[in-house]
């Protein structure tokens, strides 16, 4: 009987090799100079993560407007991103701080008018009624709740946003 050949390249004479033996050996993290000496991948330190955080939804605001109706910007920006392209966040936080986005906005125009304005992101009704709730909760409250269990009890925050929102608001 003839040494056959494996499906992945390799000969065998009656015993085929096993998954763990046929599996290539995976490369080392780094990049490798001359072969001895691993240089270390850059570290992103919390502090980094957090202001690239910070950065990245306060992006979304409206750079004129007071911190009290930014840090409601940025609540707002968090409730749309979830299940929606950047891209698409982007543009309805853009349309929508052009229309001037603050809470008194937010109590005055009706549900409907909010859903068309969001209709390019996924889940607009839902989302829509999750900012006019947050927008009566920050009204009565005066401020943009601070704390995770706080912002919890908002429609449409999880624990998950609610970490979020704690590292950009903070």
């Amino acid at each position: 009987m003839g040494d056959a050949v494996n499906f992945d390249g390799f000969k065998y004479a009656g015993k085929r090799k096993t998954a763990s033996e046929r599996q290539m050996p995976l490369p080392k993290r780094g990049k490798v100079a001359e072969e001895k000496e691993v240089l270390p991948l850059h570290e992103e330190s919390e502090e980094d993560r957090i202001r690239a955080a910070k950065e990245k939804w306060f992006g979304f605001t409206d750079p004129k407007a007071e911190t009290a109706v930014r840090r409601f910007q940025v609540l707002v920006a968090v409730l749309l991103s979830k299940q929606t392209h950047p891209s698409v966040l982007s543009s309805s936080m853009k349309s929508l701080v052009d229309e001037g986005l603050c809470v008194d906005y937010v109590l005055k125009i009706e549900e409907d008018k909010l859903k068309d304005q969001l209709k390019s992101v996924h889940y607009n009704r839902q989302k829509a009624s999750h900012i006019k709730s947050a927008a009566v909760a920050v009204n009565e409250a005066k401020e943009v709740p601070a704390t995770h269990d706080e912002l919890i009890k908002l429609p449409g925050i999880g624990p998950a946003l609610a970490k979020i929102l704690v590292n950009v608001l903070n």
